[in-house]
């Protein structure tokens, strides 16, 4: 079965080949049940990582965390539930994992299993204050630095903390204008802090702060490796140490870059007292010291900025930087190999033959293929500087691209070598269908050419309705083709010989412009129109069901991307699929995500034809293509000027399932009246969002700590309401039912 979900998109530039690397375990993304096919492991920036024992996390932006078990060489994700940039990660005992930043300090006793927010703050859009840094000397006692300048301590594991604390002196919460840093503790009443070029100590757990060093140039990271001996660095290459605990520092200078230039040092964490790795802002090394500071070498090994280091032994370190790149030292420091894989190229579509072979496609030539269910995927390209616009495979071996020139390419070895085919002239077709290795469909832009003989030649198909339709895709289902324009659904049962026309929804009335369409099989169709309604028909387009009001007020349309010529959406079998919706309100605006005001990576999924939705994030950006495929389904995102993959094998679910219902006080009206709808969530905590939508409804409710929320409507006519979440860290989200309320 040949699924397809694509659209038209100028993607960033195609750069080199993928690059080789240990094998992977996959990453599930922070958010959903979907994982990373590419890049590997990940490919959200890393801000920072941290070992305990042998078992490493490394944290970074969008809610990303990922654990290594083995020093670095593999890693898998923890899924989160947020979409705030992490910027720090502690570990104050094995099995225990503190994460913070932006809105949000988490803790989690079970290794990463589940998280249980500290009541530090309210996350929200404009929450306030946000978390900068925080340090933990056990599971249940730590402190935790606001970007006011505030140090807020618990001794509860965050589920209180103290408001009796002194703010770091010269910071906002102190009178000043200068910004804390970082905050590390040795001891529950020992610790520092740093805010401009100022080092604090106070030992009365923050009731007060002495200053211990003073010297002008900003500091921006503290690391102690034990009770006497730290370091804290800086701007213009700064580098200080403690050999007493914090009493006097000591300057270190010559910590410069490759090219001998001051360097703003952004963080350091040390393996001994002496063994040390620092980053540096904007750099693709590390800045290394064996011998505490008295000699310095600058190591470059990446070609992205490095943003974290850590010891996992005094021989073994990791290293992490922007777009999720992951690097890994077993000779301290010295040298680096680099982790996982990236195809580093933009896609702009991506399809699949079956559950175990899909392959994406982009600019420059460029095509992508997975035999394994998306776990990795293989770099081929067509000879051609243009951008390949479609592809269609009959099989892993045979397969067809077509570039934006018009040219049709063919392989019948798996992409190793491509030939051009002989299109016969003519109009440019809008996309190919791989019927098997001997047939292949130029469709559009108006009509069908075929060839019986590899795309050796081809010919007009004849007589109507297919000969004056105008068409833009086509899906190769089993022994069927179907084929799609605005105006037309057409089918074939012989391999594109003789069509046939389906009634287009909606039914009984005027049929709307088709704005794209998928069918499944002989009776299964989904349709989307131009004013943005989804249909199903589940007996050849005889009858329409229209499913729009159960996704909610929730931008199906795709148009919310002003490159998109169709909307994004892909159907396996007679009731599962998904729909690209751009954003979802209660995470993208209540939840203070670091992408809110753009697009990010939202999908509706459903299980059940069409009758409940519920919204799965994968990324960042937005989601370009869906293939669903039966058993795995595949996506492409935006990924800053290349994309990212994803897969799942669970319908984009992961963790235990929740149920979301809706319940009107009144199901019938005679007269405009105020009804009370209560919405219900199992299992909850209190505070879930969940969006509202129906005539009057359209808002984002809090679940009390009752497990609903309840709501007033003014029902002037009869109206439908739904209910969806998008879930937590451990929870599925879902969508209820549509609930009814006549006007009788």
């Amino acid at each position: 079965m040949r699924k397809s979900g694509w659209m038209a998109v100028l993607a960033g530039l195609v750069v080199a080949a993928a690059v080789s690397a240990p094998a992977q375990a996959q990453v599930i993304t922070g958010q959903s049940g979907w994982e990373w096919g590419d890049p590997q492991p990940q490919g959200n920036q890393i801000n920072d990582i941290g070992f305990s024992g042998g078992t490493g996390y490394a944290v970074g932006n969008f809610g990303t965390v990922i654990e290594t078990p083995d020093g670095g060489q593999t890693w898998t994700g923890v899924v989160t539930g947020i979409t705030a940039d992490i910027n720090k990660v502690t570990l104050p005992a094995p099995g225990t994992l503190i994460i913070g930043g932006g809105c949000f300090d988490l803790i989690s006793a079970d290794a990463g299993a589940s998280f249980t927010p500290m009541s530090f703050t309210q996350p929200g859009s404009d929450c306030a204050p946000t978390v900068t840094s925080q340090s933990f000397v056990s599971p249940t006692t730590g402190f935790v630095l606001a970007n006011t300048g505030q140090v807020f301590p618990t001794t509860d594991a965050g589920a209180t903390f103290s408001g009796n604390a002194a703010p770091v002196p010269g910071t906002a919460a102190a009178g000043g204008g200068a910004a804390a840093t970082d905050v590390v503790f040795t001891s529950a009443t020992t610790g520092f802090a740093i805010a401009g070029g100022t080092i604090y100590k106070t030992t009365n757990g923050a009731g007060s702060w002495t200053t211990v060093f003073n010297g002008g140039a900003a500091l921006n990271s503290l690391f102690f490796v034990d009770a006497n001996h730290g370091y804290a660095v800086g701007a213009g290459s700064t580098v200080l140490k403690t050999n007493d605990g914090g009493t006097m520092w000591t300057s270190k200078p010559g910590a410069t870059g490759q090219a001998g230039a001051p360097m703003t040092l952004t963080r350091i964490r040390c393996a001994t007292d002496n063994l040390c790795l620092m980053v540096a802002e904007q750099s693709t090394g590390l800045v290394r010291t064996a011998d505490g500071g008295d000699r310095y070498s600058f190591v470059s090994f990446g070609s992205a900025p490095i943003n974290a280091a850590a010891f996992a032994s005094n021989e073994l370190a990791v290293a992490g930087g922007a777009g999720g790149a992951m690097f890994r030292s077993t000779d301290a420091g010295q040298t680096w190999t680099a982790v996982g894989s990236s195809l580093s190229r933009g896609f702009t579509g991506i399809r699949a033959l079956n559950g175990s072979f899909a392959y994406a496609f982009g600019p420059m030539g460029a095509l992508a293929t997975t035999s394994n269910g998306g776990v990795s995927w293989t770099p081929i390209f067509i000879p051609s500087p243009n951008n390949v616009e479609t592809a269609s495979f009959s099989g892993p071996g045979s397969g067809y691209a077509l570039d934006s020139g018009g040219t049709l390419w063919g392989t019948s070895n798996g992409g190793s070598t491509w030939t051009r085919k002989n299109t016969g002239g003519g109009a440019d077709p809008n996309d190919v269908a791989a019927v098997n290795t001997n047939v292949v469909l130029l469709i559009g832009p108006r009509g069908v050419r075929r060839s019986t003989n590899a795309g050796g030649g081809f010919s007009t198909v004849s007589g109507k309705p297919v000969s004056t339709a105008r068409l833009d895709s086509a899906d190769v289902v089993g022994s069927a083709v179907f084929a799609y324009g605005s105006k037309a659904i057409l089918s074939s049962g012989n391999g594109g010989r003789t069509w046939r026309s389906l009634d287009l929804p909606p039914s009984g009335s005027k049929n709307k412009n088709l704005t794209s369409a998928q069918c499944t099989s002989s009776k299964v169709c989904w349709a989307l129109t131009s004013n943005a309604h989804l249909y199903r028909t589940t007996n050849g387009g005889k009858k329409w069901t229209d499913v729009t009001v159960a996704t909610g007020d929730n931008d199906i349309s795709g148009f919310f991307d002003v490159d998109r010529q169709r909307a994004v959406m892909s159907f396996d079998g007679s009731s599962s699929g998904f729909v690209e919706i751009g954003t979802f309100e209660p995470v993208s605006k209540n939840l203070a995500s670091v992408a809110a005001s753009d697009v990010q990576g939202w999908v509706l999924a459903t299980t059940d034809g069409g009758s409940t939705w519920a919204p799965q994030l994968l990324g960042p950006s937005e989601v370009n293509g869906i293939a669903a495929a039966g058993g795995t389904d595949y996506a492409v995102g935006r990924l800053g000027s290349n994309s990212s993959l994803f897969f799942t094998n669970t319908n984009g679910t992961q963790g235990r399932s929740s149920s979301l219902t809706i319940k009107p006080s009144t199901k019938a009206v005679r007269k405009t009246t105020t009804v009370s709808l209560t919405v219900t969530l199992s299992p909850f905590n209190g505070g879930e969002q969940v969006l509202v939508s129906g005539p009057g409804a359209n808002r984002v409710v809090t679940i009390t700590s009752s497990g609903t929320a309840t709501l007033q409507v003014r029902v002037k006519k009869t109206s439908s309401y739904v209910a969806q979440w998008a879930g937590s860290a451990d929870i599925n989200g879902d969508g209820s039912r549509v609930v009814t309320i006549t006007k009788e």
